[in-house]
């Protein structure tokens, strides 16, 4: 049989028998102990090797949650080194205000099989907070014994940021939108639908924007004068092939939802434009009621026929001449 290399450990006892002295000797084959161990510092090796390796920052704890083991990139971001990282918490570098979030989280779902994911601050390593997404997660023995926790961060402050300046964006093109004398909307030229509509365009036309959606294909035979249809399809038509940014205007009249017609001033501009396929997808567009006017314009040409009329019909002449 061929020959196999064992690991053995040697345990000696010396034993008096009488005028005899005799040494027992007694050998333990630890060969499956050795391996294991070889087998797990390997492991361990190739581990550190793939977290060093890797751009997000990795990091271990023990049970209760302090550190044995952090990246270099942890420790470059942070700006500490192994020591001093040692036996430390997270929670240690986290923002004040963030604390309660993290050990809520960790809390309720520290031996949870999906783990823990959340974003919270951390003191970088020029002094200044930065945001990060940690995800972490229990390592158990096959009994459920805990052995400690494991997880990787990775630095999205410039998208959280990003994020926030597109909220604060949209809380004041809101407000802009919500505090205009007209009604504002969004038509997706594409879908051929209203995909927004302002409080004060409800108030104008009297549909809300569902209501409008909810019409459907009827909505140009029921809500739009049949003067004004062919205009405003061919005005459609060609917005399709208008370029970003471009603005339009035409007045129209609507059926209101109590019924009567009212004359709407209508400006748009393309907000979305697909270079791909060379069509204009969405455009922004305010509206005004100009009923009023339209009304006045109408009463002054009936006033103008009227005094056109009456002066043909006199039998003398009039002179009208300005004086300066």
């Amino acid at each position: 049989t061929q020959a196999e290399e064992r690991h053995v450990i040697s345990s000696l006892m010396r034993i008096q028998f009488d005028d005899d002295e005799a040494t027992l000797s007694a050998l333990y084959d630890i060969t499956e102990r050795v391996k294991s161990e070889l087998a797990i510092k390997e492991s361990e090796e190739r581990f550190r090797a793939i977290a060093e390796a890797t751009p997000m920052m990795i990091w271990m704890a023990d049970a209760q949650g302090k550190g044995h083991y952090f990246n270099q990139h942890w420790l470059d971001f942070v700006g500490v080194s192994p020591d001093e990282a040692h036996g430390i918490a997270m929670e240690a570098y986290a923002h004040p205000d963030d604390l309660r979030k993290i050990r809520e989280a960790w809390a309720s779902n520290a031996l949870n099989p999906t783990g823990v994911s959340l974003t919270f601050r951390v003191r970088a390593a020029n002094g200044k907070y930065r945001w990060i997404l940690d995800t972490g997660k229990a390592r158990l023995l096959p009994d459920g014994t805990l052995l400690g926790f494991i997880g990787a961060s990775v630095d999205v402050h410039e998208r959280i940021l990003a994020e926030e300046a597109v909220r604060a964006n949209e809380r004041f093109v809101t407000g802009l939108i919500n505090t205009m004398p007209g009604g504002a909307y969004i038509f997706d030229l594409q879908a051929n639908k209203l995909t927004y509509g302002s409080p004060a365009l409800t108030t104008i036309l009297g549909y809300t924007p569902e209501e409008i959606q909810a019409i459907g294909s009827s909505f140009r035979e029921r809500c739009l004068h049949p003067e004004a249809i062919p205009m405003i399809d061919s005005h459609i038509k060609n917005l399709l092939h208008t370029m970003l940014g471009t603005v339009t205007e035409f007045s129209y009249r609507f059926r209101h939802k109590q019924g009567h017609w009212i004359w709407l001033f209508d400006r748009k501009i393309v907000m979305e434009y697909d270079p791909v396929i060379g069509v204009a997808s969405k455009v922004l567009g305010s509206v005004i009621e100009i009923t009023n006017l339209k009304n006045a314009e109408l009463e002054l040409i009936q006033a103008n026929e009227r005094l056109t009329s009456l002066l043909t019909t006199v039998p003398f002449t009039i002179a009208v001449a300005r004086i300066s």
